[in-house]
């Protein structure tokens, strides 16, 4: 093939994906089922400056209005971002100008105060499917390797300057990462805890909404006790898939409905039916396919988060018995 073919092949494969984004981000149905995650948060656009999207935080976007504002002023639609939003809930979230000067000024202000605009904050579990993993601490890397002998799951393990490389075949850790999603939902499910499930794009996201969990002191205490509850869960069920890395009051979480870029695939909230049915990589790749949720648009209408059924009693119930 010439060089001429792999450009056009490049340059059209660039053209099927904005005209791909423009359509899903413009699909009401599926605008208004993120918008609604987005309220009382911040939003947040992230990607690889490298290809021409700088990572954009401190978005309100609490209406369509102001969300499809930010998309056109850092142009959305023909970039490669990734939509997040906080797992702190906060109040009274300012406005923030698109200029350059004026935002960065607002922003350093915002990131100063902001404890202040804080009145909640989820406990999230973010566990991923990925073929490689790479690890700055040998203790673990020797948990995770534990676990893929025990699964009799094979790897390579690459020894790097700055820590250590494993890796498998993507379908077997997607199977394991699945399988361990499995477990902890089995035991949530079990005492009827409240939770959201996830699709994630490469792995799965679970999160229990703030309200359920204990007040605490200062939110510094919410953040440790959210931090030590997916510690302990993660010793409890060997949940080596868990990333424990992302337990900060400013952490953002893939929002619900949104594209994952690198995938291509939909962060989509899953039924028990739509998780237990589907346990590899390629069941993902029709089930969360943009173009499938495009054309299932009525469906998705009023379809929210999903989430379990459960209480604030039910949780400190789990958390007394099983975790503490």
């Amino acid at each position: 093939m010439s060089w001429t073919n792999v450009i056009q092949n490049r340059d059209n494969k660039l053209l099927k994906w904005k005209e791909q984004r423009n359509i899903f981000y413009k699909c009401n149905p599926i605008l208004f089922e993120m918008l609604k995650t987005l309220k009382a948060r911040e939003t947040a656009f992230l990607g690889s400056s490298i290809d021409g999207a700088s990572p954009v935080r401190c978005i309100k976007a609490h209406q369509v209005g102001y969300l499809e504002s930010n998309f056109k002023s850092y142009n959305f639609y023909n970039r490669p971002y990734n939509v997040y939003i906080s797992l702190a809930l906060l109040q009274g979230i300012p406005m923030f100008s698109f200029a350059p000067v004026i935002r960065r000024k607002q922003q350093n202000e915002f990131n100063i105060k902001f404890k202040e605009y804080v009145y909640d904050y989820d406990l999230a579990f973010d566990f991923e499917g990925k073929a490689s993993r790479k690890f700055g601490r040998e203790e673990e890397m020797d948990f995770y390797i534990s676990v893929l002998e025990d699964e009799n799951i094979p790897y390579e393990l690459i020894d790097e300057k700055r820590g250590y490389e494993v890796i498998c075949k993507h379908q077997d850790i997607f199977n394991l990462c699945w399988r361990q999603v499995k477990r902890i939902k089995k035991s949530f499910d079990d005492y009827n805890v409240p939770y959201v499930l996830k699709f994630s794009g490469g792995g799965f996201h679970v999160r229990i909404m703030g309200n359920y969990l204990p007040k605490g002191t200062s939110w510094e205490e919410r953040v440790n006790f959210c931090k030590d509850f997916a510690s302990k869960i993660q010793s409890i069920f060997a949940l080596s898939t868990l990333d424990m890395s992302i337990y900060d009051l400013r952490r953002v979480f893939k929002a619900p409905y949104s594209i994952d870029v690198k995938s291509g695939l939909v962060a989509l909230p899953l039924n028990d039916f739509e998780f237990e049915s589907n346990n590899i990589p390629s069941d993902y790749n029709y089930l969360c396919d943009p173009n499938r949720i495009i054309e299932i648009k009525d469906k998705i209408k009023f379809r929210g988060l999903l989430e379990r059924k459960g209480n604030k009693d039910n949780f400190n119930k789990y958390y007394k018995e099983v975790v503490e």
